[in-house]
């Protein structure tokens, strides 16, 4: 039995075509999705809501920069909430590969971004 009232996924992403078009996907396997497009409104929605996914874009707030800060924070956070007794899954994506592949030694899970077999696999 799952540990979430709900099947709901945190989506963050600053580009709103790609939050919309993914939030559709997520909502036709059974997700009520939740659309955030800064970090800031990421943090405060993981705070204070529970999430059986989250999704973001794999430098969140700064596009065409190599920043994957963002990404490395709200991963913390959910491995934060995973120790308190949750499993929240979660998925860095991004459309260039470097912040995949920094992500990646770090630990992290990322993906390209337009791999939608791989965002399935993550939603099932």
């Amino acid at each position: 039995m799952s540990k979430y009232k709900e099947k709901k996924i945190l989506l963050g992403f600053h580009d709103g075509f790609l939050l919309e078009n993914l939030a559709d996907i997520c909502e036709l396997e059974g997700y009520r999705a939740v659309r955030v497009s800064t970090e800031e409104e990421l943090i405060e929605e993981l705070s204070n809501a529970e999430y059986s996914r989250v999704m973001m874009d794999a430098n969140l707030g700064h596009p065409k920069t190599d920043s994957v800060d963002a990404a490395v924070d709200i991963y913390e956070a959910v491995q934060q909430i995973n120790n308190e007794g949750l499993d929240t899954k979660f998925l860095a994506i991004s459309g260039v590969p470097w912040p995949v592949k920094s992500l990646k030694e770090k630990g992290i899970p990322a993906e390209n971004k337009i791999d939608v077999k791989l965002w399935l696999k993550f939603l099932r």
